[in-house]
Formats: structure tokens, sequence, C-alpha cells
């Protein structure tokens, strides 16, 4: 690729770090909430089992306690067998922990969307714009198969597979965030879990402790919400539970945001005409060198580092945990150039019976089908 002076700015952006920070931000003040509600369950739970608020628990009843705290911190992440996070569908999710993340995909999901689509119709001719957003029958998933296309028709699609938005099947290859399956072969069910089991054993370790060292309820409730709620001073310790119990959860929501944030970005871009390539900026907070930077194509402060990757090829975020670099469509320069030839395609493509695929004009329908089964919340 040719690498840029580093002083050069990067062209205007659709997104991009602005989008993905509402949704991680949104997504934080949620799962804040909820360890604060598992931290004033376990506080209860240690008033219940103490003579008083200021005695400690009887230690023949300790065991039943931090088992008692411990079913209800799973009972937080998975449903009544233990394990699951989510129904048989794989999406309806059974505990509070699912539910949130839930929705924080889907608004991570939604927003770069909406940012594409606020760019195409504010730059787009009505009549193209109105032709992109009228796409509401041909998913990402569907393909046409080859043997059944005629000759006219194929010769279409190798005249214009350059545009996304016509190809026979972008994208098809997509899983949504419940179904993607990450390089250890864990599903989005199986990292909840573990998450859950991490979180319940760090807090059984923590509890001992403090019951051993002869804790009273109400300063074990007061080290409950200390050790669970992200953003307190934690619990200072070197033991080997560590002094911040939220801290599996919390990580696992960050890379699953960014994930299906960029993946959205990417999807969106894909199908946008105007888009000549997807662009891998560097997360304004990135601490130190590592293996984003050999993949970025725009540094922190917005500084062009290379040319965006072709859309076939790009290296899409996260790429790491806790990775909250961003993906983003790099824009053409002519859009008038870009119009007349698209409208030229429409043409050919209407008196072919085609209709372009669904793509970020339509923001709430693109988002629902990117994000899977048409869930509402």
């Amino acid at each position: 690729m040719i690498t840029h002076p580093v002083n050069e700015r990067a062209p205007a952006q659709i997104g991009g770090a602005r989008t993905l920070m509402l949704a991680q931000a949104s997504a934080r003040r949620a799962f804040t909430e909820m360890y604060r509600q598992l931290a004033g369950e376990i506080g209860g739970l240690a008033l219940a089992f103490a003579l008083s608020p200021d005695a400690p628990i009887p230690a023949a009843r300790s065991q039943q306690f931090v088992a008692a705290a411990g079913q209800v911190a799973t009972r937080y992440f998975v449903g009544s067998d233990g394990r699951s996070p989510f129904g048989t569908d794989g999406v309806t999710p059974l505990a509070n922990y699912p539910r949130i993340l839930n929705e924080a995909l889907y608004t991570a999901t939604k927003l770069p969307v909406v940012a594409q689509a606020k760019w195409l119709k504010r730059h787009l001719p009505e009549d193209i714009f109105a032709w992109m957003a009228g796409a509401k029958r041909k998913s990402l998933q569907e393909s046409r198969v080859a043997e059944d296309l005629n000759d006219e028709i194929r010769k279409f699609y190798e005249k214009y597979r350059f545009w996304y938005v016509f190809h026979p099947n972008p994208l098809a290859q997509h899983e949504h965030s419940h179904r993607w399956v990450d390089p250890n072969g864990y599903t989005l069910s199986d990292r909840i879990w573990r998450a859950g089991t991490a979180t319940r054993t760090k807090l059984d370790a923590m509890l001992t402790d403090a019951i051993r060292n002869g804790a009273s309820a109400s300063d074990l409730a007061k080290m409950v919400e200390a050790y669970l709620v992200p953003g307190r001073l934690g619990k200072r310790t070197n033991r080997p539970y560590g002094r911040d119990a939220s801290y599996d959860g919390m990580r696992l929501a960050r890379t699953e945001i960014s994930r299906a944030h960029n993946y959205a970005s990417y999807a969106a871009s894909a199908v946008n005409p105007y888009v000549r390539g997807i662009d891998f900026k560097l997360s304004i907070s990135h601490p130190r060198m590592d293996i984003c930077d050999d993949k970025a194509t725009i540094g922190m402060t917005g500084e062009r580092l290379k040319d965006p990757y072709p859309v076939n090829a790009a290296v899409l975020a996260p790429i790491h945990p806790h990775c909250l670099c961003v993906n983003m469509p790099a824009l053409i320069d002519d859009t008038a150039e870009i119009t007349a030839q698209l409208r030229e395609a429409i043409q050919e493509s209407r008196r072919l019976n085609l209709e372009p695929h669904m793509n970020a004009a339509d923001a709430d329908a693109f988002t629902r089908m990117l994000f899977g089964l048409y869930l509402n919340f």
C-alpha cells in the first residue's frame, strides 16, 4: 500500500469513533446499574445471614452464604439451567446480562447504519436515494445460484460487481453476534457463561476471604459494592481474586459492542456505491503499540497512514480484547460522476427486473437484518 505523510489528514468520514463511543457509554451505564443491583442483592443476603449488621456471618453459615451469593451472581448471567444465557432460539435473553448486551449490540449496530443513512439522504439526489431506500425485499444473505442466471444478467453483475449493492451475493457469510464463533470455538452464549463463571469464582474467593478476616455484614455489603460496580475504587488486594469482579463481563461487553459496531459500519459501507474502501482508525485511547498499528490506515489524531483497504479485503476491528479501534467508510471524491454511472446501472437493472440489495438508506430495516431475526426490545 502507498504510505502517506503523517501530516496528511484523512477525508471526511461517516460515523466512526463518535458512534462507537456513544454505544459503549450507553452500555456502560446499563451494566453499571446491573452490577449495582447485584451488589445490593448480595449485600442484603449478608445482612440476612448475620445476627446483626455489625456482626460477622457465623462460621457455621458462611459456606451457605457464599453459595447463595454465587447463585445470585450466576442468575444475572444465565437462565435457570445454570448454563444458557439465551433461549432455544439463541437470541432471547434469559438473564440480566444477556438482555442488556442484546440492547447494547442493537444500538451498536444501528448507530453507524443511521450515520450512513443520514449521509446518503444529505448527499444523494432524491431519485437515487428513493431507489436505494426502496430495496426492502432482498437481504444480504440472499444469493442467486449462478446456474440460474441468464447471460444478460450475468453480464450485468460482471459489469457492476464493484458495486456491492448490485452484487449477486454480498456479504453472504455474515453471522450476527449470537452465531459468530470466536477463534477459540466459543459462541456468544459460551463467552457469556465463561464471564459469569469467572465473576462468581472471584466473588466466592473475595467473600470467603472477607468472612475469614471477620468482616461484619455491613462491611461485607460495602466491600461487595466496591468489588462489583465498575468505576468504583475497587478492593485493593494482592489476593488471587483481584480487585474487580466486573472485569470479565465488562471486557466481553466492550469487545462484542465493538465487533457489532464495526461490522455494521463495514456492511453499510459495502453496499454504498459512494464508498471507495474501508478505513481502520486507531482508537484515541490506544495505550501502546500493538497489532492495530500495523493494520491502521488512519492514526489516532486523524492523519492518514495508508490507503483504505478495498471493500473485499477490509481488516475489521476489534482484533484483540478491549480493542476500541474503528472501521469507517472512505468516500469517493466525485459523487457526481458516480451518480451518473449509477443512473445508467439503475436503468439497466430495471430493464432486467433486478433490485438493489437492502442497504443503509432504510436504516431500520438494514439494522434489523444485520442484527438477525428482527428482534423487538
